[in-house]
């Protein structure tokens, strides 16, 4: 680079960076200027102050992206074509099912964060090969549902989401799974699939939703209220139900 020079760099994961000065010739001299000027919000020296460190802070913000919003999920249904729903939301599912004979997700991805998904479809023994989540997975025109889905997250930024997915088979009840590779099949293996709802969750926002005040509010309060509690040296509260609380049957 010569004096005057500019040079733009982008990191798409935490990353440092290295700078070495050489001279031009071998009598060259190595006196030079080198301005570096951050151009997100926060600084660098802003982050490490809050944080202590730098490279924390920028994972931390990558990790408490949210999908975009015009993420959706599109499900082919039997009579209805094609329907499209945001994350999170039902389609067909108990209070209005309908059979499934394909999936596909539309719209904008995170950067570093894939869907891929595979299927079952009616008739069939073996499951489709994997096509990434924007590309249409099943049947379309042959009044072949979905007797099985296959949904995971790969790339870079897999660990820091999970899918919360919700599935309805004919005869069954709602199957509820949560994490980075789910797989729905029925249970007889030929029952249509006729309700699916898929959401995509920030790992680091639940972690962060959920501490001790939460977990404790899992109890209800009059229960609380019976409760005596004391601490204990190691910090451990040890909790003892109040006498005249008690009933004792003979």
């Amino acid at each position: 680079m010569a004096a005057g020079d500019l040079m733009v760099v982008v990191a798409e994961r935490p990353s440092t960076l290295q700078i070495t000065v050489r001279a031009n010739a071998a009598s060259g001299s190595l006196q030079a200027k080198l301005q570096i000027e951050p151009l997100n919000h926060v600084s660098v020296q802003q982050s490490a102050t809050q944080d202590g460190d730098a490279r924390p802070s920028l994972q931390r913000s990558m990790a408490a992206t949210v999908p975009p919003e015009d993420l959706l999920l599109m499900a082919h249904v039997a009579r209805r074509g094609d329907v499209f729903q945001k994350l999170g939301d039902w389609i067909g599912g108990p209070d209005a099912p309908a059979p499934i004979e394909g999936l596909q997700f539309t719209g904008s991805f995170i950067d570093g964060l894939f869907v891929e998904q595979r299927v079952l479809i009616a008739g069939d023994a073996q499951w489709t090969p994997w096509r990434p989540g924007h590309e249409f997975a099943g049947s379309r025109g042959h009044a072949r549902s979905l007797t099985g889905f296959h949904v995971r997250l790969t790339g870079p930024l897999a660990s820091r989401y999970r899918l919360a997915v919700e599935a309805l088979f004919l005869g069954t009840t709602v199957i509820r799974k949560s994490g980075a590779n789910l797989e729905f099949r029925s249970g007889a293996g030929i029952d249509p699939l006729i309700g699916v709802k898929i959401k995509l969750e920030s790992i680091a926002l639940r972690s962060r939703s959920v501490g001790p005040a939460a977990e404790e509010s899992a109890m209800p309060k009059s229960a609380l209220s019976t409760l005596n509690h004391e601490r204990t040296r190691s910090g451990v509260r040890v909790f003892r139900a109040s006498r005249d609380r008690v009933s004792t049957s003979a």
